[in-house]
Parts: structure tokens; C-alpha cells; sequence
């Protein structure tokens, strides 16, 4: 009984653990690969861009601070009405939220929340990207209802220009991926100019798009 004893304490201590281990994991603030820019009234602000359930339900929680000109993009797909909350955060956001290229809400300095009750903040019109920003970004970029933004691509990783061939063609893959949905304004205009679109044709679509 007393082997029987110590072989049950010692399994709920590893739960225990193990326990720990993944709060103590969960609680750890996420850093996604810069994979998208918003520029408006020639500024840039470079975005992370959050794809995965998993990475939109986490997003910026439990990071304490954000560079002025970064940010996070969450695309909206299908698009539709979305709800924010603060949950978990450690610093006030400026949250937008745009649908075909143009701000449809703003929500400047919404503060932080580490409680089970924190407050909605909902759209109430549909979106197909939300953009969570530095607290102040709103103001200092004059982003209002109907300002029409872009989001663009980032420039390509270097490590996949200096890629084999094949490993070249995956890189590229995985990256665009990861961007699908700053592409697609550009894939809009690779088609209307009749370019190719494969990933350094689509840089010169962003270029032609760029210079109107």
C-alpha cells in the first residue's frame, strides 16, 4: 500500500507539473513573423500577421509593449461583424477594422484588461481585416471612417533568395502563405497587368500598384 501510495502521489505530482508547465506555456506573449505593411498617407506601419485560430485567439496577449510602427493583422474570412476584448493584455491598442480597403470602425486606446469580465467591443459591420495597433496610432495617422488604406506584402525573406532551388520554391510557398491575405490585392493587380503570378512577379504587381 505504501509503494501503491507513493506511485499515486508521485503521478499527481507529474500532473501537476505538467499542469503548470502548460499555463505557464499559454502565458507566454507570441512574436509572428512579419508578413504584411499598412501604409496610409505614405506611412508605414510593419504587421505580424495572425492566420491561425490560435494565433488570432492569443494575438498580442501578455505583450507589454509594441514599437511604434508595428502592429498585427488579423484577416476576417469570411468576412463579417467581429467582436475585440481586451483579455489578457498589458498595454492599450488602437484596434481598426477595414473591409475592401477602407476603415469601416476605430476603437483608439482601448485599455487592458487581466480579468474574467472584460468588456466587448464589437464592429457591428462587417470586415475583412482587423489591425491591432500601438495606443496613439489612430491619431497620429488621422484613421477615420472611409480612409482608404493598403495592405501590402513585406519584401521577400532574404534566406529565400539564398535558397537552393527546390528549398527556394518551399520558402517562397510558406511565405506567401503566411501573407495570403496581403497577396490578394496584389494577385488583383498582377491579373489586370497580365503578370504571371508567381512570388517575385507579385513584388512587381506591388511595385505597379505603388507607383498609381
Amino acid at each position: 500500500m505504501d509503494r501503491l501510495g507513493w506511485a499515486i502521489g508521485i503521478s499527481l505530482f507529474g500532473l501537476s507539473v505538467v499542469s503548470v508547465a502548460i499555463t505557464l506555456y499559454s502565458r507566454q506573449p507570441q512574436v509572428l513573423p512579419l508578413g504584411a505593411r499598412l501604409v496610409v498617407s505614405g506611412q508605414t506601419i510593419n504587421l505580424e500577421v495572425a492566420t491561425t485560430s490560435e494565433q488570432q485567439t492569443k494575438g498580442l496577449s501578455y505583450r507589454h509593449s509594441l514599437p511604434p510602427d508595428k502592429g498585427m493583422l488579423f484577416p476576417v474570412n469570411p468576412p463579417r461583424p467581429v467582436t475585440v476584448w481586451m483579455k489578457n493584455m498589458f498595454m492599450p491598442l488602437d484596434v481598426v477594422s477595414l473591409y475592401q480597403g477602407r476603415v469601416v470602425t476605430v476603437a483608439p486606446s482601448l485599455p487592458p484588461c487581466q480579468t474574467n469580465t472584460c468588456p466587448l467591443y464589437k464592429s457591428e459591420v462587417v470586415v475583412d481585416r482587423v489591425v491591432e495597433l500601438p495606443a496613439g496610432t489612430i491619431k497620429k495617422l488621422k484613421l477615420k471612417q472611409g480612409v482608404q488604406v493598403r495592405i501590402l506584402p513585406v519584401i521577400a525573406p532574404a534566406i529565400c533568395s539564398q535558397a537552393s532551388v527546390f528549398d527556394k520554391s518551399r520558402c517562397w510557398v510558406s511565405f506567401i502563405n503566411s501573407i495570403a491575405t496581403a497577396l490578394g490585392d496584389r494577385t488583383l493587380v498582377a491579373q489586370r497587368e497580365g503578370i504571371a503570378n508567381t512570388p517575385a512577379n507579385l513584388w512587381q504587381a506591388e511595385k505597379l500598384s505603388d507607383e498609381r
